[in-house]
């Protein structure tokens, strides 16, 4: 079962230039990803990956292409965190490929996996 999942980067505190670059670095490694970075403001940058859809998944609700959304967090004392959330943009039906993305991301960024809870 797909759910949240979380890595800590090694960084002192956010870096967009650097997110950017790891992002579109991820997205380039597969087949037709393409990848936008949004400073959302008070400490958070949000990467949406548009990975296309396979003709026989298209759906009313998902079109030739869904967006995993992945957030990268700078909570106070330092901590930086890359969250691959289930409920944001279409993660949950992205699943396997919503996980292999934020994996890509969390390695290119030096993300070592951690359990919240």
């Amino acid at each position: 079962m797909f759910g949240d999942r979380t890595w800590r980067l090694p960084w002192r505190s956010l870096d967009f230039g650097r997110l950017v670059a790891a992002a579109q670095n991820v997205a380039s490694g597969f087949a037709g990803v393409t990848v936008e970075v949004e400073d959302e403001g008070e400490g958070t940058h949000t990467c949406f990956f548009t990975i296309p859809v396979p003709d026989e998944d298209i759906e009313d609700d998902i079109g030739p292409f869904a967006t995993c959304e992945l957030s990268v967090y700078d909570l106070d004392g330092g901590t930086i965190l890359l969250t691959l959330e289930s409920d944001a943009g279409h993660n949950s039906w992205l699943d396997e490929d919503a996980d292999q993305v934020a994996e890509a991301l969390a390695e290119v960024l030096g993300g070592r996996s951690v359990e919240l809870g």
